[in-house]
């Protein structure tokens, strides 16, 4: 199983999570959100990606994440490639863009 890593914040900004299955079979991904840097998962979302589909959540669209930021981790079966886009909602032209590193299981948060 892969584990990724990334950060979100719903606090002045949005974000948006892009994944792009590696696979050439269906692979399950798990999504979960926790409070700041703390072991507290916010959210938990499930989602199928079909092989090699790419697919993006925005995280404005998702219930009980506003206000919120934190650490994310997406927990994959098989190999995923993931990226996040933060972008500032008073300045559209401030953002933050990056790819998701793999993490060891132990220890993430």
């Amino acid at each position: 199983m892969a584990v990724l890593k990334g950060w979100y914040s719903q606090d002045g900004w949005s974000t948006k999570i892009l994944f792009i299955n590696k696979a050439d079979e269906e692979n399950e991904i798990k999504m979960r959100f926790y409070d700041g840097e703390t072991d507290k998962v916010i959210k938990e979302i499930k989602l199928a990606l079909k092989p090699h589909e790419i697919k993006s959540i925005l995280l404005d669209d998702v219930e009980g994440l506003s206000g919120c930021k934190g650490v994310v981790k997406i927990y994959s079966k098989k190999k995923v490639y993931c990226e996040g886009l933060l972008t500032e909602k008073d300045k559209p032209n401030s953002y933050l863009y990056y790819r998701l590193p793999e993490v060891p299981e132990v220890g993430l948060v």
